[in-house]
């Protein structure tokens, strides 16, 4: 559109300034990294920003929570909290879905009015040489487009809650994983304790009786090798042991020298539904959530292209002074869709929808082999954990007893007695592996088919105002 004009007028200054009015101005604000470092160091578990927190968790996921108290060390219930509070991959997640929001919020909005000035000046020796004029060009969506943009905007801010709930399933799984590989760890460290303990005392009687005549060097240098070794073991486990809570702190959200006492935990995790019903409850996983709304936005993404080969009205008055003269009138443009149509931008769309769609049928296949997984590790493991139990256990505390008996006696045989507690040590770690590996399955199971999410809600307040 043309407005043309002999002189500049105040209207066109007004409407500048009234334009520039509604403008936002930017705000710097400096990252402050040293302020936060002190922030992060002096946070704390018992933030009543936690208990408040826990108490949102119970209520939207419908689960009545321990009592929350980490005043007196923190579970792994309590651990969970503090993690879907503090973790810090999970806070970013969070924050990259409110970005998506804050699109969708604002999406569909008409382009705003363009303003055009002009000045031209006339070479030939005229009494008014100079040409001055302004005007406003509007554009008017008939393509429907707006629309469009505004589902689309939508349906990117449900991916982007989605990819947060995945996210936020990753972490609760990463930390029961954790957690019960630490609590391993721990029970793992207090047997080795146990049985150097035990061992070293084996080691002293046959120093005692190498001095006396009645064992030989060999057999006593035999105990001492297994117990040196046995010590080099236990340093390594408890190692191992600092380095898992280490990791856990991080988990948390917490400093690596936070002030939280963590209580160990080798629960095994009841899993519902069965059957069937359990295969069916995958179609509410996040992950499969997460490709059904990347395909939902990739039928958006068509759709807006497709739209995008209509043409927007472009219209607007005209007003020119031209040689004492004045014109008033009204102009328009419409392209034409005749060779481009935007072939390009439809065809890559449907090729990424086709894309999608091939995604979420492939984590669909991918969910349903990783739940048969699961269940047969479960099974093997409870297998394994009740033969050890039924037919090894008994027959290592048969022979613990028998060695006690023949001590009690007085007919002491040291290579048979460190062999009895060898062996009650191996049963006892093999127990120990197999409540292990049945507790992993058994909890990623459970997350799997009774996944608890805390979506970002979505604000409609804007779109309810269009």
């Amino acid at each position: 559109m043309d407005c043309r004009t002999r002189h500049p007028t105040g209207a066109v200054a007004i409407l500048m300034a009234t334009a520039l009015v509604g403008c936002q101005s930017y705000q710097p604000r400096p990252l402050e990294l040293a302020a936060y470092r002190q922030a992060w160091q002096r946070r704390d578990v018992t933030d009543a920003s936690v208990a408040a927190f826990a108490e949102q968790l119970e209520a939207r996921e419908g689960v009545e929570l321990e009592h929350f108290d980490p005043t007196d060390g923190l579970s792994l219930a309590e651990a969970e909290v503090v993690a879907l509070w503090f973790n810090p991959d999970l806070r970013v997640a969070r924050r990259r879905a409110n970005v998506a929001e804050a699109g969708q919020r604002e999406a569909g909005w008409w382009e705003d009015p363009e303003l055009n000035v002009d000045a031209l000046r006339v070479l030939e020796s005229v009494s008014e040489p100079w040409i001055l004029g302004g005007g406003v060009s509007l554009t008017v969506p008939l393509s429907g487009r707006l629309a469009v943009e505004r589902d689309q905007a939508a349906a990117r801010w449900d991916l982007a809650r989605w990819e947060a709930a995945v996210a936020e399933w990753r972490l609760r799984v990463a930390l029961r994983e954790a957690w019960l590989h630490w609590s391993a760890q721990q029970r793992q460290a207090e047997l080795l304790d146990r049985y150097v303990d035990r061992v070293g005392t084996i080691a002293e009687a046959a120093e005692s009786l190498v001095e006396a005549g009645e064992l030989s060097t060999v057999e006593a240098r035999v105990l001492r090798l297994e117990l040196a070794r046995r010590r080099i073991e236990h340093r390594q486990v408890e190692a191992e042991v600092e380095r898992l809570q280490l990791d856990l702190l991080a988990t948390l959200g917490l400093v690596p020298d936070a002030p939280v006492k963590l209580e160990p935990a080798l629960e095994v995790a009841d899993v519902q539904p069965r059957g069937e019903r359990r295969r069916a409850a995958l179609l509410n996983h996040p992950e499969l959530r997460r490709a059904e709304a990347t395909y939902a936005l990739a039928e958006q993404n068509l759709h807006r292209e497709i739209r995008r080969q209509y043409p927007d009205l472009t219209i607007g008055p005209r007003y020119s002074h031209e040689e004492g003269q004045s014109r008033l009138g009204v102009g328009a443009g419409l392209p034409l869709p005749l060779w481009n149509r935007n072939r390009q931008g439809i065809a890559e769309a449907e090729a990424e929808r086709e894309q999608a769609r091939v995604e979420a049928e492939a984590a669909i296949e991918a969910l349903t082999a990783r739940l048969a997984q699961l269940e047969h590790r479960r099974r093997e493991a409870r297998t394994r954990r009740e033969a050890l139990r039924r037919e090894v256990a008994p027959v290592a505390e048969a022979q613990m007893r028998e060695v006690e008996q023949l001590i009690e006696l007085g007919e002491l045989e040291i290579l048979l007695w460190q062999d009895a507690l060898t062996r009650d040590l191996e049963v006892r770690q093999a127990l120990l592996d197999a409540a292990l590996d049945e507790a992993l399955a058994a909890s990623t199971l459970r997350e799997l088919v009774q996944p608890r999410l805390s979506l970002p809600h979505r604000d409609t307040t804007r779109e309810s105002s269009r």
